[in-house]
């Protein structure tokens, strides 16, 4: 499957860059994002820049970071205006997303018909869990959207499931048709359990199915 595509030795695992600040990662195909994971390391930061719009039809996707890593990857990615679409993630887990924990930050990318189903805590299209004790800085979430459907067990939300640590989501918007078993539940976010910011975002107006919401 391409989400455990390991590169050969005679293929370049992105388009150019060296995953620093001023020369991200770039990323130009699906096949490129599939590599995402392979090149973070832990306690340092990586970044990453979209050049193309990205389609993950096909593709079961592997959050970038999870229990399994312990926190530890840190990871920011510049969309430029273009957009993910097709992200799959079904399978029992935590954080189900497309970064698990997001420790770091995400702009300027839309992700458009995702489809979360996670039977673990924490589900959404962008971060199951945002911030981490593990992350000393704020994690950011700016001019960001998501259509689609995301189910969780609890703590489910259109763009973020939980809000675990100092964090920022700014100028985006939810359309995702969000659902939960248990508890906390929103459009934008399911739970905060941390210093939070949210400015200049909104969603459209319907949960999914619910059995309690906090």
């Amino acid at each position: 499957e391409m989400a455990n595509f390991k590169p050969a030795a005679d293929l370049a695992k992105f388009s150019g860059g060296d995953g620093t600040k001023e020369q991200p990662y770039l990323i130009s195909n699906t096949r490129q994002m599939c590599n995402m994971k392979s090149a973070l390391s832990p306690y340092k930061m990586t970044y990453f820049a979209l050049t193309d719009d990205i389609d993950l039809q096909g593709v079961e996707w592997i959050p970038l970071n999870d229990r399994a890593d312990e926190y530890s990857l840190w990871v920011t990615l510049d969309g430029n205006g273009h957009v993910i679409r097709n992200l799959t993630t079904v399978r029992s887990c935590y954080y189900g997303s497309f970064f698990g924990v997001l420790c770091g930050a995400c702009k300027n990318v839309g992700f458009e018909n995702v489809n979360i189903f996670c039977t673990g805590y924490g589900a959404g299209a962008v971060a199951g869990y945002l911030g981490h004790s593990a992350y000393p800085n704020i994690s950011t979430i700016d001019n960001c959207y998501a259509t689609g459907k995301v189910f969780g067990q609890c703590y489910a939300g259109g763009l973020v499931g939980n809000v675990g640590n100092k964090a920022v989501l700014n100028k985006c918007y939810s359309a995702v048709d969000v659902s939960c078993t248990s508890s906390n539940a929103g459009k934008l976010v399911g739970k905060v359990r941390a210093p939070f910011v949210m400015e200049e975002c909104f969603s459209s107006d319907d949960l999914g199915s619910m059995v309690k919401t906090e």
